[in-house]
């Protein structure tokens, strides 16, 4: 499963928690482009909570 994508808004990846939701890269503090192997929770699932950053969409 790709986990990564890029638009003209920036790169994006996709949580691996409960969400399944897409996070702007430089909103959720992601420095670099991930491996397709990498897993990646967003800081609400780590927290459980399945609330999106404000200024991504699902």
């Amino acid at each position: 499963m790709q986990n990564t994508a890029r638009d003209s808004s920036g790169d994006w990846t996709k949580c691996d928690g409960p969400c399944k939701r897409w996070f702007h890269n430089r909103c959720a503090g992601i420095k670099r482009i991930l491996k397709k192997t990498e897993k990646w929770d967003c800081i609400k699932c780590v927290n459980q909570s399945n609330r999106p950053c404000r200024n991504c969409i699902k």
